[in-house]
């Protein structure tokens, strides 16, 4: 008994232990503690407390009304714990959003364990590391062997003596990161722009599935003096930066930059059909297409804000019109600034990385469920045609002031896209088709120098940047290339015949992708007697020569008579004819028409006299008149004043018989119409 209550108190006593341990494990697990958060976040929440109450917001656009990353953060969240997504995939192979910008911002040179702050001009020095911005940990690109992917296309920064005793050579990959793509622009233009979608990954969580690829550009010094420098891009750079992100498998590329419409080809990126490529519209506060945004492959973006009324509306300084697909919150962003530090910018380049993202989640999202099994490509057109499409059917959410869909993460996440038959139809599975248009006739006739306008319309406005078109023409079996482009005018041949005109499409291989021959055929004919010219020749004045021009009249018309009428009456015949008018037959209109075998021809010719020197002889008589009745208005005025206006006088009425002469003997001479 002694021995069985032993083995009781053991095993209680186990059983007390036991517990005793869950206990304390689940007081540490549970136990209330201050979790630390992300350096990023921890600084970003400083700044945002130390705004002014008056501030507008901070970061307002996160809000449920604008952006809703709370309800995008939700979905995400339910996205990853579905066994059905795939996101052991995505993680392999992450989402790749390319900014191509002036760089990202260094913070401090390390030095031993010591971080010492540095100036941008010092950043070329040789010798030191830098730090990158605490906001870029863990949302770089990186290679297989851990390393950053990165590209620096900076023109050769000229570097004024006083600053910097040396012209450097813009780094390309060697060196440090941070060294490389220092943001040495007086705003921290690309650090901001970068930061934002570095700040949107971290809020999501996306760190694994949604990689950044910093691309530099170019910067130019603005003020030598002072060391500051303004972004400037060319359009080679840019094209150079946006083959390298399609090479380093970019998905989506950012472009916070805008050129007018003289720069539009320079700005046609042909990869923009490889790529989503979004861009900024420019802050000019226009309705103007801004490049490479206006492109029809391109999505562009507008930048709304929130206005005092809690609505959102267009920015004063966003350019907006039919080019652009999409507004995005761009005013009083928050994001990176140079120095581990954060701010507020404002403008369409704001809003372009926070588009960027957003097309970073469609692809999260379908490539995450294997495109849902549909039997079609998941392509870029796809991915770009969801974003303002989403805002439309989604949430059908507009800016407040103006009929421009506004940017919505929820709506790109939780919309039907492929349960919308106007989506499928329109964006996932188009019809590619060309029209012709054009004003051609059934039938021309020889030497009547017809010229045609043609255009080629695509039912899809982004086949003109994947295709060249040619025209021909075939006549008699023969095929003749006359034109290339999507417009094109035809100038009608002098040969008799039937004409077919055929608009052939090649994709840019070079390759016959569609032949387009609808209904556009027509016949060049001989002209007919109703058809003939009559040319008039002026010998001297009041004299002329009608001649019947019969060079293109159908050979088999037997030509036996051509008859000339003055005003009805028979006048000559023959192929010429010659008539003169006499001086006092200057007052009397004439119509001078032909009968070729008994039949008119509608050229004809009408003769009268010219009258428009009759108002120039009323306005000098009343100017006259005026003049002579001044006296009797009570003009009062000098003896010598009226002796002025006397001789004024007598001169003027010469003057007026002069003119008179001169009108009655132009009269004469008649014009032909």
């Amino acid at each position: 008994m002694k021995n069985m209550s032993m083995a009781k108190k053991n095993n209680v006593l186990s059983l007390v232990t036991f517990t005793l341990a869950i206990l304390l494990l689940c007081s540490f697990i549970f136990a209330p503690t201050d979790v630390a958060q992300a350096d990023w976040q921890e600084s970003y929440t400083e700044y945002l407390n130390s705004l002014p109450s008056t501030d507008s917001g901070g970061d307002w656009y996160f809000g449920e009304d604008y952006l809703n990353l709370d309800g995008a953060l939700e979905l995400v969240n339910n996205f990853l714990s579905d066994k059905y997504f795939d996101s052991a995939t995505l993680k392999a192979d992450p989402i790749v959003i390319a900014v191509i910008d002036s760089g990202i911002g260094h913070a401090y040179k390390v030095d031993g364990s010591t971080e010492v702050s540095v100036s941008p001009v010092d950043v070329y020095k040789s010798g030191v590391s830098y730090k990158l911005h605490e906001i870029f940990d863990d949302v770089l690109l990186t290679d297989k062997d851990g390393d950053y992917i990165y590209k620096n296309f900076a023109d050769t920064v000229k570097i004024d003596t006083n600053l910097i005793d040396k012209t450097i050579d813009a780094v390309t990959d060697s060196g440090d990161i941070a060294k490389d793509l220092v943001d040495n622009t007086s705003n921290d233009h690309g650090t901001h722009v970068t930061g934002t979608v570095a700040l949107l990954i971290h809020a999501l969580g996306l760190e694994d599935y949604v990689k950044i690829l910093p691309i530099k550009a170019n910067t130019t010094l603005s003020n030598k003096n002072s060391g500051e420098y303004l972004a400037s891009y060319n359009s080679a750079v840019i094209e150079k930066a946006i083959e390298f992100a399609y090479e380093h498998g970019a998905d989506i590329v950012s472009l916070s930059l805008t050129a007018n419409a003289n720069n539009a080809v320079s700005y046609d990126f042909e990869r923009a059909n490889d790529m989503v490529v979004v861009a900024a519209a420019g802050n000019q506060g226009k309705n103007v297409a801004g490049y490479p945004a206006a492109h029809s492959n391109v999505l562009g973006v507008m930048n709304y804000k929130m206005s005092s009324a809690g609505k959102a509306v267009l920015a004063d300084s966003s350019n907006y019109g039919s080019w652009y697909e999409i507004s995005a919150p761009g005013t009083g962003i928050i994001s990176s600034i140079n120095g581990d530090d954060y701010g507020a910018l404002n403008g369409t380049s704001m809003a372009t990385p926070i588009t960027a993202f957003a097309t970073a989640l469609a692809y999260f999202r379908f490539r995450g469920y294997n495109n849902y099994d549909f039997d079609f490509e998941l392509t870029p057109d796809i991915i770009r045609a969801m974003i303002p499409y989403g805002a439309k059917y989604g949430s059908q959410s507009f800016l407040d002031d103006k009929d421009y869909p506004m940017l919505n993460l929820t709506d790109i996440l939780a919309c039907d896209f492929y349960g919308n038959e106007d989506f499928i139809s329109t964006v996932v599975d188009p019809v590619e088709d060309v029209e012709i248009l054009t004003g051609v006739a059934e039938y021309y006739f020889l030497g009547k120098d017809n010229e045609v306008s043609l255009s080629a319309v695509p039912t899809i406005s982004s086949m003109q940047y994947k295709y060249d078109v040619k025209w021909w023409y075939i006549h008699d079996g023969e095929e003749y290339c006359f034109a290339e482009g999507w417009c094109a005018e035809f100038e009608v041949p002098n040969y008799v015949g039937d004409y077919q005109i055929v608009c052939v499409v090649y994709d840019k291989q070079g390759n016959e992708y569609m032949v387009v021959d609808e209904e556009v055929a027509f016949s060049v004919r001989y002209q007919q007697i109703e058809n003939l010219d009559i040319i008039v020749t002026e010998n001297s004045t009041y004299n002329y020569t009608y001649t019947l021009s019969t060079e293109y009249l159908d050979p088999e018309i037997n030509v036996e008579t051509i008859e000339w009428y003055v005003n009805g009456r028979l006048a000559h015949t023959g192929d010429k004819f010659d008539l003169s008018f006499e001086d006092d037959q200057y007052d009397t209109p004439y119509m001078i028409t032909v009968k070729v075998n008994g039949q008119d021809v509608n050229d004809y010719k009408v003769i009268e006299p010219d009258d428009s020197y009759g108002e120039i002889v009323f306005w000098l008589l009343l100017a006259y008149a005026v003049l002579m009745l001044l006296p009797a208005i009570g003009l009062e005025a000098t003896s010598g004043v009226w002796v002025a206006i006397a001789v004024y006088a007598v001169a003027y009425a010469v003057l007026g018989v002069i003119v008179l002469s001169i009108y009655y003997a132009v009269r004469k001479k008649k014009e032909q119409k």
